[in-house]
């Protein structure tokens, strides 16, 4: 079996958001301690920390931003532009499949560079 969790570049911390870089830098705890609860049993457990997506949830913040804003948190992505949900669903789509069968314990980031800056 394969289980996915999903936090986010948050878990690497944020300024002024306490509760939710918390919230998903445990989930990157909880993802390796079940990923070694499980390995004897070939259940892996694998984590994917997107960056900024404009999803439903995201969307009311992106709105909210300047232009200049805006332009500012496109621009902290490297490759200069934000994700798309596809770009989530295809990392998922690889931790589920055999592809990635000796895989577990690990974090993916799916942020356009977003975590190396």
């Amino acid at each position: 079996g394969s289980i996915v969790n999903i936090s986010s570049v948050a878990a690497n911390g944020m300024r002024n958001r306490i509760p939710y870089s918390s919230s998903k830098s445990a989930i990157i705890g909880f993802t390796k301690s079940l990923a070694l609860d499980h390995a004897e049993e070939n259940i892996r457990v694998n984590c994917i920390c997107p960056a900024y997506i404009p999803t439903k949830l995201v969307q009311g913040y992106l709105n909210n931003l300047s232009k200049s804003k805006y332009k500012d948190l496109v621009n902290r992505h490297p490759m200069k532009r934000l994700g798309e949900p596809i770009d989530v669903a295809n990392a998922t789509l690889f931790f589920l499949s055999d592809k990635s069968k000796w895989i577990t314990g690990n974090i993916l980031y799916v942020d356009g560079g977003y975590n190396i800056n």
